[in-house]
């Protein structure tokens, strides 16, 4: 059992929120089964393993090394652990609040406390510190022109 927001893994009886630290995936189908925390942690490992899943991802202006998009670790769960949709973003957002990847902070974007099958940018732990040492090799404090984010979505569209 684990804390919902906080990194609590103690169990408290208080009006804290808790969720279990087990996943039951596929209910009620012949594909149903549970998986531990260790299941996750090698989940997040064959992920990482994929050629390309992992990568620079461009934003708007910047871009954000060793990153994801969550629609992409969603069509992984469900092409290669046969889970439907439903069953693939809870997943996700478990293997999140496990604290295996977390969202990248971008600029404009608001950060979220659960999974998202989209666009949204997220980075695996295990990658996280050379992850952020790339980051910081980029111009952050570059003031946003507009002709940068219109040549850029251009070139993104081209």
């Amino acid at each position: 059992i684990y804390h919902v927001f906080k990194k609590k893994n103690t169990f408290q009886d208080d009006n804290s929120l808790f969720r279990f630290a087990h996943a039951l995936i596929g209910a009620g189908t012949d594909n149903q089964r549970t998986l531990t925390p260790d299941d996750l942690r090698n989940l997040a490992d064959q992920m990482r393993a994929v050629e390309g899943f992992v990568g620079k991802r461009m934003g708007t202006v910047h871009e954000y090394p060793m990153a994801f998009y969550g629609s992409s670790m969603t069509d992984w769960l469900m092409e290669t652990q046969g889970l439907g949709k439903e069953d693939a973003l809870l997943l996700g957002d478990l293997m999140m609040h496990q604290g295996l990847f977390s969202q990248i902070e971008r600029l404009g974007r608001t950060k979220t406390s659960s999974f998202q099958n989209d666009k949204t940018f997220y980075r695996f732990s295990a990658d996280e510190d050379q992850g952020k040492r790339s980051e910081r090799n980029v111009d952050h404090n570059h003031k946003l022109n507009p002709m940068d984010v219109l040549s850029e979505n251009h070139l993104l569209m081209g």
